[in-house]
């Protein structure tokens, strides 16, 4: 009875973290499933399942914004893994810190964080492909948003000769360092390359239904678009594009967080009425779900 239990578990917590990579998070319902889940896992006493419901409790509230929330439950898994002394989920747990801190912008708590997860594994059995993989991805992105071309470029070209040989296991990871690469190319104005990276993640990305990770891929399309004089397509038609996968999800958290991002990205380049317009379309949504801080930071820019 248990076993069948667990895998119940199991299965549903793989599919609220399936719907955040595809924007359909239905906040309240999945939040109290995963609540009811887990009282069930403490009353089994499967502590590996407690702690990967508190790690999926930190995604959720992580999605939604609430980063203060996510940052409690991340440490609550953290603790639960450290009591049975389970050191590559305790590294995915420093990992999960670091990418949190990469998206609020906090680069030197996220760096301290990704270091730690790395930490942990040195010199363990656990030091292995998959559990560094991840670690080398993310510390390439945290570079690639602090505009350190050199180590973003190291770094996420590192991750890719540690997955060569078993790249389907990585794969949101994948799309992920492609898109950073065509970002990292197109900053060197080697455009070939970056178009390469960005239509190969469009690709690997097609058909999946994550939508958050495909509008950031039209996005990166665009941008070498508006950088590259040759290229024959529009800028604002992949605009288009990255509206349309935006439009896709049900999470409007997601979507203003996409633009918001993407009016950071347009200020660093002095494209200031672009940053303005993608700012006012972020602030206004978090104004709407009551999203202070994200509102006032978004504010900041129009």
């Amino acid at each position: 009875m248990s076993e069948s239990v667990l895998a119940l578990l199991n299965r549903i917590r793989s599919e609220i973290y399936e719907k955040t990579l595809q924007g359909t998070i239905q906040y309240e319902r999945d939040y109290k499933i995963l609540l009811k889940h887990l009282d069930i896992a403490r009353d089994l006493n499967q502590p590996i399942i407690v702690g990967r419901t508190f790690n999926m409790l930190g995604i959720v509230e992580q999605y939604m914004g609430h980063s203060e929330s996510a940052v409690v439950y991340y440490n609550q898994a953290y603790e639960t893994f450290a009591q049975i002394n389970n050191i590559p989920l305790m590294s995915l747990i420093k990992n999960n810190l670091g990418e949190l801190y990469r998206l609020a912008r906090d680069y030197p708590q996220a760096l301290r964080f990704y270091e730690e997860a790395k930490n942990l594994l040195v010199g363990t059995e656990e030091d292995t492909i998959r559990s560094r993989a991840l670690i080398d991805s993310n510390l390439g992105l945290t570079f690639l948003a602090m505009q350190n071309i050199p180590a973003a470029k190291r770094q996420l070209l590192s991750f890719l000769e540690l997955v060569k040989d078993e790249t389907w296991l990585h794969m949101d990871a994948l799309l992920e360092a492609r898109c950073g690469l065509a970002e990292v190319f197109l900053a060197e104005q080697n455009y070939a390359e970056a178009w390469a990276n960005a239509n190969l993640a469009l690709h690997l990305a097609s058909g999946r239904g994550h939508t958050v990770v495909l509008a950031d891929i039209h996005f990166t399309r665009a941008h070498i678009a508006q950088a590259d004089t040759s290229s024959t397509l529009l800028p604002q038609m992949i605009y288009n594009e990255a509206r349309e996968a935006l439009n896709m999800q049900t999470s409007q958290v997601s979507t203003a967080r996409a633009l918001y991002q993407e009016a950071l990205y347009q200020q660093q380049r002095g494209n200031q009425e672009r940053a303005r317009q993608f700012a006012q379309e972020a602030h206004a949504i978090f104004a709407e779900l009551g999203m202070e801080e994200r509102a006032v930071h978004a504010a900041a820019l129009v």
